[in-house]
């Protein structure tokens, strides 16, 4: 009659997304913040992007991190670390 058939497994559980994936594509949402970064300044963030800014780096590099909301520097130097985490 013949070889028999090989029966083929599909593997149904597909891996889940990572949370290091996940944040990667939020950050690079904010492009028009990092971009400018990137060149020595900082456009001005509401409140919305600072939430976010602070939420992927409190995930990836460092969970204490509290930063004055006011303090452009304390963005601007955790948008360079989250460049330089996520691109180098």
């Amino acid at each position: 009659m013949g070889r028999p058939k090989k029966i083929i497994e599909v593997q149904t559980n597909i891996p889940e997304i990572s949370q290091y994936a996940k944040n990667r594509a939020k950050f690079l949402e904010l492009e028009q913040h990092w971009s400018s970064v990137r060149l020595g300044y900082l456009k001005s963030l509401d409140a919305e992007i600072k939430l976010q800014i602070e939420h992927i780096y409190r995930e990836e590099l460092d969970q204490s991190w509290l930063p004055n909301r006011y303090c452009s520097g304390c963005y601007f130097n955790a948008v360079k670390d989250l460049i330089l985490h996520f691109f180098l």
